[in-house]
């Protein structure tokens, strides 16, 4: 009997978490409500009247939220790179079909495919799509165009990483929006950088 081992250790979870109708709360929602949740106090506290912040504090923020999406980007980008070192073998597609998620974002629809390869005498299964890992859409023909090219059943080429096999993907795309991303990133980190330094005014 062949060993089958899950690249997702979480994938049971993650579907219970976003079935349809449900609502999925992510890491930086809670940041948001604690932002928010400050702004109130800080009203409620000065009467009404918000103070004013210096311009600088403006600008740290700024470069610290840049430079958090500029690794974000740049993890993303280094990933994509080094998915081309990765060997290719044959998938099987065992699900295909579309999450709706129910968040503060409004409704997204991401696309969740498993598949099943072999490396060796042991056999994996994965649900990864492409090297930067899962992504949703608020527009639903997007996620069906994705999941209507894995239908159930069908064979596929998926690439699987040599030292640690259970790591695989079937797309190698996505470079566009990560490139997009980064460079934004690192444009806001000059700009505040410059704004802080007193040498631009935003």
């Amino acid at each position: 009997m062949r060993q089958v081992r899950h690249y997702d250790r979480c994938v049971e979870e993650h579907m219970e978490q976003n079935k349809p109708g449900g609502i999925a709360f992510r890491p930086w929602n809670i940041l948001v409500v604690i932002v928010l949740l400050g702004i109130a106090i800080g009203i409620t506290k000065y009467g009404g009247a918000v103070p004013e912040l210096p311009a600088r504090y403006f600008h740290a923020g700024g470069i610290i939220a840049a430079v958090l999406g500029t690794m974000y980007f740049l993890r993303n980008l280094i990933r994509y790179l080094r998915s081309y070192r990765w060997s290719a073998t044959r998938a099987t597609i065992t699900a295909s079909h579309i999450h709706k998620i129910d968040d503060s974002d409004g409704v997204q629809y991401q696309p969740h495919i498993s598949y099943t390869y072999t490396v060796g005498a042991t056999e994996y299964a994965s649900n990864r799509i492409q090297p930067s890992g899962d992504w949703s859409s608020s527009f639903p023909s997007i996620a069906h165009k994705q999941v209507n090219r894995y239908p159930e059943g069908t064979t596929v080429h998926a690439y699987y990483n040599p030292a640690r096999p259970e790591e695989s993907f079937l797309e190698r795309t996505g470079l566009l929006p990560i490139l997009a991303g980064l460079i934004t990133f690192v444009i806001s980190v000059i700009a505040f950088s410059l704004a802080l330094a007193g040498i631009i005014r935003l």
